[in-house]
């Protein structure tokens, strides 16, 4: 009896039906049918799973039938010779040797595979997209499943790098790649026809009846991967990619595993199994700075933990310090004797795909002190219309050289950040730099201007008008403007950190202070302390005769705000000595503010609210001239 028949007696004998068996056994109905009639032979997976979903030992079944002779080429009447069995194609690359913390991801991909059992023959392909940046691990995770559930496709494993992102150059054309497969499947080269439509249509006539795992690594954009897709149900195909793949998930039905860098307690455990327990265990914060240094991308912490490897007596704490300037980081994360794991050259594959406009907005944007980025803060640093900007971001976002945030929020990863800037210092002029980067100053001056403003009504005189390209924030209400400063608070405090650093003495005060109020009004004394701090030591270096007036003004209040009522008085009075001789009203007010203030403060007086001492004047040393903070 054959193998077939022996099958469809056990089933029969236990009532099972044939849909039964095939969603016990994830094998699809009409495969089964086939196998059971003749027309296909058996193997032993399908005789193993068929004898776990009957429930008998796998010897009742016996072995599977031989597959089919061939016809043979040779003349007529002579006896035909046995044709060589086809090999299952298994062709997937070894498994990563160190992998971690992807198991959500994996889970996710488990799932997609068990939902499809019960529905396996319906429908047509399953298409799954992981899509990441460059040095994200994408390869590793689809190599690490495929060969984890490499059995559940008894007909093979396709595999193909589509070179989308590389040092070949030039993606692999659909009709190479389809060669490749068709013979890996038992095509006869002759047989092979020379246009991509045909030789798509032969694939999917060779994989009808079977159930195979294509693997579509480096993907550059759907057009390449279609052709290459099986029309069979039984069949199921992983596509990496640096892109978002939008085009298969909406034409083919595609769902998409985005892979973010590691959460950092499994960036550390990756690191553990690396360099050793015992070398992460002897310093865990060195091993958690270096997993912030490295921006916790697996590609980067591969890289260094092979350098801390590869130099004996290198400690984690020597690789941080290599790590942490900006100008050499990208440099040490590169391995010597290959080229393609260097991160620089991994992420300039990403950017030369880009056209020449999002290649200069990438390089701008790179620019920004902070790593957020809003179409308003890219107009700004661009010198364009949020329109246009929110166009670039979008360009850049799909091809994960930015990341999405939150609605209308995207954000650099520091790694990219880096490679980013080092782009525009040798690929943009200081000059544009430098307009770019006023043009950022600006457009956060206005806006927190505008605030104040709003907060502080009659207060504040108008600023200066904007610079050419800066198209200033507008509110309607007191609450929108608290909101626009709460949501920018760290941009802020980082544009302000960079302006004093970057000798930018006007931005470095004058944007504190406009923030006056509002750090007033929320409360945010660490912040306002920290600003008003930079701000002094920005203005000290100022031409300007008003910035160190308006500074030390500003870290006297602070420090009230903040309960420090003898280092309040001190600034306050230096304030004070530094007012011009004429400005007597100035001079009043501020004697007044400082008197008050060390009163109530320092003398043990009855706290008073704010406003009490805001007359006439609510910004003590504070000239009552237009412009002032522009």
């Amino acid at each position: 009896m054959r193998f077939g028949e022996r099958l469809r007696a056990l089933r029969q004998e236990r009532g099972l039906s044939l849909a039964e068996l095939a969603r016990a056994t994830s094998y699809s109905k009409s495969y089964l049918s086939r196998v059971e009639t003749g027309r296909r032979p058996g193997h032993e997976l399908l005789a193993a799973a068929c004898a776990r979903a009957l429930g008998v030992a796998p010897e009742l079944l016996g072995p599977p039938d031989a597959a089919p002779a061939a016809p043979s080429a040779t003349a007529p009447g002579s006896p035909a010779a046995p044709a060589a069995p086809v090999a299952v194609p298994v062709q997937l690359p070894p498994a990563p040797g160190v992998f971690a913390g992807r198991e959500e991801a994996l889970a996710e991909l488990d799932g997609a595979l068990a939902a499809a059992r019960p529905r396996w023959g319906e429908g047509g392909p399953r298409v799954w997209v992981v899509d990441g940046m460059g040095g994200v691990g994408k390869t590793a995770l689809v190599v690490r499943w495929a060969h984890r559930v490499r059995d559940r496709f008894p007909d093979g494993v396709l595999f193909s790098d589509l070179a989308g992102h590389g040092s070949s150059g030039a993606p692999r054309e659909p009709g190479e790649v389809l060669d490749g497969f068709l013979r890996a499947l038992g095509a006869d080269a002759g047989t092979i026809p020379p246009r991509v439509p045909e030789r798509s249509a032969l694939l999917r006539t060779l994989l009808a009846e079977r159930r195979v795992l294509l693997v579509l690594d480096n993907a550059a954009a759907p057009a390449q991967v279609r052709p290459l897709l099986p029309g069979a149900p039984g069949c199921l195909v992983l596509v990496t990619s640096r892109t978002r793949m939008a085009g298969l998930v909406v034409r083919d039905g595609a769902r998409r595993v985005t892979l973010a860098p590691l959460p950092p307690e499994r960036a550390v455990e990756l690191l553990r199994r690396t360099l050793g327990p015992e070398r992460v265990d002897a310093d865990p914060a060195a091993a958690r700075e270096l997993v912030l240094r490295c921006g916790r991308l697996p590609l980067a912490l591969l890289v260094a933990a092979e350098r801390a490897l590869s130099r004996p007596g290198l400690t984690l704490a020597r690789v941080n310090e290599e790590l942490r300037s900006d100008r050499t980081r990208l440099h040490v994360l590169a391995a010597a004797d290959d080229g393609d794991s260097a991160l620089r050259t991994v992420f300039s594959w990403s950017y030369r795909a880009l056209a020449p406009e999002p290649g200069r907005a990438f390089r701008l944007l790179a620019l920004h002190p902070g790593a957020g980025l809003t179409a308003e803060t890219a107009a700004a640093l661009l010198g364009t219309t949020a329109g246009n900007a929110h166009e670039l971001l979008d360009v850049l976002a799909d091809v994960h050289l930015l990341e999405l945030e939150a609605p209308e929020r995207y954000r650099f990863h520091s790694l990219l950040q880096v490679y980013g800037r080092e782009l525009a210092e040798g690929r943009d002029s200081p000059r544009d730099r430098a307009a770019a980067l006023d043009r950022l100053y600006d457009w956060y001056r206005q806006g927190a201007d505008a605030a104040g403003r709003l907060l502080e009504p009659g207060a504040r005189p108008a600023g200066a008008a904007p610079l050419p390209g800066v198209r200033p924030p507008v509110f309607g209400a007191a609450e929108e403007a608290v909101a626009w400063c709460e949501a920018h608070l760290a941009d802020l405090l980082s544009v302000i950190r960079h302006a004093a650093r970057a000798g930018r003495p006007p931005a470095a005060w004058q944007l504190p202070f406009a923030l006056w109020s509002f750090f007033h009004r929320r409360h945010h004394r660490a912040q306002w302390l920290n600003a008003a701090r930079i701000a002094v030591a920005a203005a000290a270096g100022s031409p300007d005769p008003r910035a160190l007036t308006a500074s030390l003004a500003l870290l006297g209040a602070a420090q009230l705000h903040a309960g420090r009522p003898v280092e309040a008085e001190i600034h306050l009075r230096r304030a004070l000595a530094r007012c011009a001789d004429g400005a007597r009203t100035r001079r009043a007010s501020a004697r007044r503010a400082t008197t008050w203030r060390s009163w109530s403060w320092a003398g043990g007086g009855r706290r008073r609210p704010w406003s009490c001492w805001r007359r006439p004047c609510r910004w003590p040393g504070r000239p009552a001239t237009a412009g002032w903070s522009g």
